[in-house]
């Protein structure tokens, strides 16, 4: 599962099947193959957009700032 559950999105960025739950996932496998090629590229679009949003390094490093920053209050 790992980070998924915040990047995975059923339908806007993909499918998360529901764990140890192979008919779940097998649902999950033929509906992304069942898109057509325009809705394939649109959840692309915004699988890139929500990795950009959460991952990109940017955004990590200010992460860590502020977390650094609440640690030293905390003193």
């Amino acid at each position: 599962m790992g980070v998924a559950r915040d990047l995975v999105h059923n339908g806007k960025t993909g499918y998360r099947a529901e764990l140890k739950n192979a008919g779940d996932l097998a649902h999950g496998i033929a509906y992304i193959l069942g898109l057509r090629p325009e809705e394939g590229e649109k959840m692309g679009r915004q699988c890139r957009q929500v990795g950009l949003d959460c991952c990109h390094p940017k955004v990590q490093a200010a992460s860590y700032i502020n977390l650094f920053r609440s640690l030293v209050k905390e003193k």
